[in-house]
C-alpha cells in the first residue's frame, strides 16, 4: 500500500477549507514514498512550533500502510516491515522523532485515561528513546471505556483504535490493566490501579510467557515471579527502575 495519490482525499488540510490533495503527484517506490513521507513529517514535527493535525494525519496513512511500527515489526518478516525498514534507513532522525512521538502516546494514554499517574507517566516519558516497541493487554471494561469515550468524530477515536487493535485481552482482573514497554534487552510490565508491582522479563522469558497465555492472559500469569523480577513502586521506587532501565537497553 503506497500513500495517496494526486486528487485523492489525504492528510493535507488547509486550515477551514476540510480536506486537501497533496499538492504534488507522489512518487510510487517504496523509497521515493519514504524520502516523500520524510520531507512532510520532519517538516510538521521539526522548528519550534508542531503541526499536531498534519503530523497526526501522516503518520496514521503511514501506519494503514506499513503497520504499526510499536508493534515491534522489526522481528517479524511481514511485507509492512518494509516501509519502517526503508524510513529507519533513509531518515533515522525523523523516524526516531516519530517513535517517540507514537509511544508518548501510548504512555499518556495509559497513565492519562486509563489510569491517572503523573509519576509514572513522568518517569517513563524520560525513556522514550529507549524503548522499541508498546503495546497493553485491556480488560473488557477498558475496552468498552475507549470504544464508548472516544467515538468516530472525536479527537482521539484513532489513538484510541490503534490502542485497541494492538491489545491483548486481560481477563478475570476486575478491571486492571497493562502496558508492556520493550526495549533491546528486555521487557517491563506496569499495571493500572495503585499497588499493583511492575515485572522485569527477559525477551526470552516474555515470549515464553505470551506463548503460553495466548492472546488472552490472566494478572497472575503477567505476575510470573518464577520469569521474571518484581518492582515495586512503594518508597523512592525511581531509582530501581532506573537500575532495571539500565539493565535492560
Amino acid at each position: 500500500m503506497m500513500l495517496p495519490r494526486v486528487g485523492e482525499s489525504s492528510w493535507f488540510r488547509s486550515a477551514g477549507h476540510g480536506t486537501q490533495p497533496f499538492p504534488v503527484r507522489i512518487p510510487e517506490t517504496i523509497e521515493a514514498n519514504v524520502a516523500f513521507a520524510d520531507a512532510c513529517l520532519a517538516f510538521h514535527l521539526g522548528g519550534g512550533t508542531v503541526n499536531e493535525v498534519a503530523a497526526d494525519q501522516l503518520i496514521r496513512i503511514l501506519i494503514a500502510a506499513w503497520g504499526d511500527p510499536r508493534s515491534g515489526w522489526h522481528a517479524k518478516t511481514s511485507p509492512q516491515a518494509r516501509g519502517w525498514k526503508q524510513f529507519k534507513t533513509i531518515a533515522p532522525t525523523t523516524y526516531d522523532k516519530l517513535l517517540e512521538r507514537l509511544f508518548a502516546e501510548d504512555l499518556d494514554l495509559f497513565f492519562e485515561t486509563i489510569d491517572f499517574d503523573k509519576e509514572r507517566r513522568k518517569f517513563w516519558r524520560k525513556h522514550l528513546k529507549k524503548l522499541v516497541a508498546t503495546t497493553f493487554y485491556f480488560s473488557a471494561s477498558t475496552r468498552e471505556l475507549l470504544t464508548r469515550r472516544f467515538p468516530p468524530h472525536s479527537d482521539m477515536h484513532e489513538k484510541a483504535k490503534s490502542a485497541l487493535s494492538r491489545a491483548r485481552d486481560l481477563t478475570g482482573s476486575g478491571g486492571l490493566d497493562a502496558l508492556v514497554l520493550f526495549f533491546k534487552n528486555g521487557v517491563i510490565v506496569e499495571f493500572s490501579k495503585t499497588g499493583n508491582a511492575a515485572y522485569r522479563y527477559t525477551h526470552e522469558a516474555f515470549a515464553t510467557l505470551t506463548r503460553k497465555c495466548g492472546p488472552r492472559a490472566t494478572a497472575s500469569a503477567l505476575k510470573d515471579q518464577r520469569l521474571g523480577n518484581q518492582m515495586s513502586h512503594w518508597g523512592p521506587w525511581q531509582a530501581e527502575f532506573e537500575d532495571a532501565v539500565t539493565r535492560i537497553t
